[in-house]
């Protein structure tokens, strides 16, 4: 029975070497892309065709961007705003003040602010950084649901950036009876379009470009909702 060749030839030490020279450069081209995001995601999901002169029903969910080169992936974000089946606030579930970030004041039902994954406690109890109101998990909704313009739209796209301090990306997906669905249905497949929902992105880098040309936020916002 003939032994296993063991030796590397010069062949194969050329081979392995371009094999690392691209490994490096991927990763270098990886690391620029994600350090090209921003810090943040809004999520904006179209459940009706989009419409010039009819209202657009869609929903939009908050996501801090996974960077992470080992791994992690996007996290979604919670709005301080309690179901309308969850108790309302009472006095003892407001943490003590603390100065700086805590600033706002808490509704009823809370005061709107975005909460993010580090500010979720071992029991799942979730503390606003804006207002120091604590949440548990089941009370919060991770989804904001609206029905209207595409102008309103925009509106609403450009309150949520402002929020983030313009340091967001857009990401949008489509109902499976838009244009830019049945497109991903041609070019993807039907898997694929179901998991993607034709998604297309509006990165920071692109809405900065078309505002510093001059044009205003919210029109830059319709722009996209509309394409």
């Amino acid at each position: 029975m003939m032994a296993a060749q063991t030796e590397l030839t010069e062949a194969d030490l050329r081979s392995i070497q371009r094999f690392q020279e691209e490994v490096q450069k991927a990763a270098a081209s990886t690391k620029k892309d994600m350090e090209l995001r921003a810090d943040f995601r809004i999520q904006i999901w179209f459940r009706s065709t989009r419409s010039r002169t009819r209202p657009i029903q869609y929903s939009l969910s908050f996501w801090s961007s996974g960077k992470r080169l080992h791994g992690g992936g996007d996290e979604k974000m919670f709005v301080c705003f309690r179901n309308r089946g969850a108790p309302k606030i009472k006095p003892f579930e407001v943490a003590a003040r603390r100065g700086g970030s805590f600033t706002a004041e808490p509704s009823e039902r809370g005061c709107g602010g975005i909460i993010d994954g580090s500010l979720v406690l071992p029991d799942n109890t979730h503390i606003c950084p804006h207002c120091s109101t604590r949440h548990k998990a089941e009370h919060l909704g991770d989804v904001v649901f609206y029905a209207t313009s595409a102008r309103k739209c925009a509106t609403v796209l450009a309150h949520w950036w402002t929020k983030f301090k313009g340091n967001a990306d857009l990401y949008a997906k489509y109902s499976s009876t838009d244009i830019r669905y049945q497109t991903a249905l041609g070019t993807q497949g039907i898997l694929a379009a179901r998991a993607s929902k034709g998604a297309v992105i509006y990165p920071l880098k692109n809405i900065m470009k078309d505002t510093s040309a001059g044009k205003d936020i919210v029109q830059a916002f319709e722009d996209f909702i509309l394409a």
